[in-house]
């Protein structure tokens, strides 16, 4: 495999656009009744704009889990029978069975939208997504 860095920051690139696209669709209707609620001359509309740019400001993505996310996708790709232990189960699993349940725990940890998770889950599998993205890339440039 080619240096583990295009990868890792790609993936993270990836991540953020994933996460961020996510939420532009999750909370388009509160935007919208933000808009609409600025434009009507019934509410204050600077105290509104506050509002508004303070709720945009918590949607903000940090951290580097997507991009460890995109190198587990490619390391799962390149290594699936690679036997792997999670702590503290002391159980070798290989890697063709490991990775694909943490991205299914990722996809159901992103529906249930718990308000108490403040984990991006969309965006460890955007890193997933970019990962593939880059893999098919270099498969068929054959630079792999």
């Amino acid at each position: 495999l080619h240096d583990a860095l295009p990868i890792y920051l790609l993936t993270g690139v990836g991540a953020g656009i994933v996460q961020e696209l996510f939420w532009s669709f999750e909370y388009h209707a509160v935007i919208a009744q933000f808009n609409s609620a600025i434009s009507s001359e019934a509410f204050n509309a600077v105290a509104l704009l506050a509002k508004k740019k303070e709720f945009l400001n918590l949607l903000i993505t940090v951290g580097a889990s997507g991009s460890v996310f995109g190198l587990l996708l490619a390391f799962w790709w390149l290594f699936p029978d690679y036997k792997l232990i999670v702590f503290p189960i002391p159980i070798p699993i290989k890697a063709r069975i490991l990775i694909p349940l943490f991205a299914l725990y990722e996809l159901y940890s992103g529906y249930q939208m718990n308000p108490n998770d403040n984990v991006a889950h969309f965006a460890h599998l955007g890193g997933m997504l970019f990962g593939a993205i880059m893999i098919l890339i270099w498969k068929k440039k054959k630079t792999y």
